[in-house]
């Protein structure tokens, strides 16, 4: 009977037992290899000095973020009463056109200013801030690479 699907005959040497009884004794001796032991007690370690960071980074951030959103409100503050003393200075002077013309022109000049100033002041206030956090989470990362280079040298 010629069956299309019997593959015995295109294999008719293979014996499916004795070739897993030669695989076997091929690796006989050889030991699987042992996963290093990890010290999961320096792990524990490292993960919490690594959350500490992340909180310390993250308080830092909120409390430089509340000293800016302070110092905007406290810009804005004087931005408004500048701008009211103008409108009063303007209004008394509003008589003569040649001086209050005057007084626009020194009041648009002292308004820019004081916002080249304040956007100078906020400026550096979010670069010392960013140089905190990043300082924080540096730390962190230096600290990290010497415990790696202390569990890997020994």
């Amino acid at each position: 009977m010629n069956n299309p699907f019997d593959f015995s005959q295109f294999f008719p040497k293979y014996d499916a037992q004795d070739m897993m009884r030669q695989m076997q004794s091929a690796f006989t001796g050889f030991a699987a290899p042992q996963a290093p032991k990890f010290d999961m007690a320096s792990l524990t370690e490292a993960q919490r000095k690594n959350l500490e960071a992340l909180v310390e980074s993250n308080t830092r951030a909120m409390e430089c973020t509340q000293q800016l959103m302070a110092k905007q409100a406290e810009l804005f503050q004087k931005a408004m009463q500048d701008a009211t003393d103008a409108g009063t200075a303007v209004a008394q002077s509003a008589a003569d056109p040649q001086e209050a013309a005057k007084k626009q022109s020194e009041m648009m000049q002292n308004a820019f200013e004081q916002a080249l100033k304040s956007s100078k002041e906020i400026s550096e206030m979010v670069t010392r801030a960013q140089e905190e956090v990043t300082e924080v989470i540096s730390r962190r990362v230096k600290e990290g690479m010497e415990e790696i280079n202390k569990v890997v040298g020994s």
